[in-house]
């Protein structure tokens, strides 16, 4: 009989931890969608797209709010570095966004959910990891100045991957 109670009482508090859990799970990531989209004033979209050797990149794509074809904004592509993904970076892109920028936060190809590389010597290597499609892909967005567009890297192996795009307006 004792054993019995002690089941229920201990099962009763396995369901009340397990509901607390639940509802601070949901708070927190309730918390952190509003910190990603700055309490909504940025809209954040998961994207993909395909370089011209067919390998598809992943990118998550950041506007802030009233910006569109309209009202367009400046653009920025962020590369993050070499043993990372986009989500590493996430903090600057949201702050660029808030600022007001159309932001692109990719996955370099071979890293996150982007397409991997397998071998330089291969025909259809990018030398640049994707960085000339992302740009591209930014540039042929209706809600992006393309008169005004930048990039942002971190560490040296995106500093390899933006120099590759050394052209005029870069």
């Amino acid at each position: 009989m004792i054993h019995k109670e002690l089941v229920r009482t201990r099962s009763k508090g396995a369901w009340i931890a397990l509901i607390i859990l639940v509802i601070i799970t949901t708070l927190a990531m309730m918390l952190s969608w509003m910190v990603q989209t700055d309490f909504g004033r940025v809209h954040v979209e998961r994207v993909r797209f395909t370089g011209e050797n067919g390998k598809v990149i992943a990118a998550k794509l950041m506007i802030p709010d009233g910006i569109d074809a309209d009202n367009p904004a400046p653009g920025l592509i962020y590369l993050h570095g070499y043993q990372n993904n986009k989500e590493t970076n996430a903090p600057y892109c949201i702050e660029a966004a808030r600022r007001g920028f159309v932001v692109l936060n990719i996955d370099t190809l071979g890293r996150g959910k982007s397409q991997a590389q397998i071998n330089e010597n291969k025909p259809g290597f990018d030398p640049v990891y994707g960085a000339q499609t992302a740009w591209n892909y930014l540039l042929d967005l209706p809600m992006v100045d393309a008169d005004n567009c930048g990039l942002v890297f971190h560490y040296f192996f995106s500093a390899g991957s933006g120099s590759g795009l050394a052209q005029p307006g870069v």
